[in-house]
């Protein structure tokens, strides 16, 4: 069930660049927020950052 979340979620960020930030919204309400210095570290990140929404949307199901 997590991957399959995961790969969804991966799927807003297909054919963007540049990005520097991510926010968790989880039935209307702001669950997590992360602003990086620039988009390599992000980018660098996004597997984990993805997962923990993962994790806490499935959460929020159960």
């Amino acid at each position: 069930m997590l991957a399959e979340y995961k790969k969804a979620l991966s799927a807003v960020f297909t054919g963007k660049e540049n990005i520097v930030g991510f926010v968790c919204c989880i039935n209307g309400q702001v669950v997590s927020a992360e602003w990086f210095g620039n988009a390599k570290l992000a980018e660098k990140l996004r597997s984990k950052l993805l997962e923990s929404a993962a994790s806490e949307a499935i959460f929020a199901y159960n």
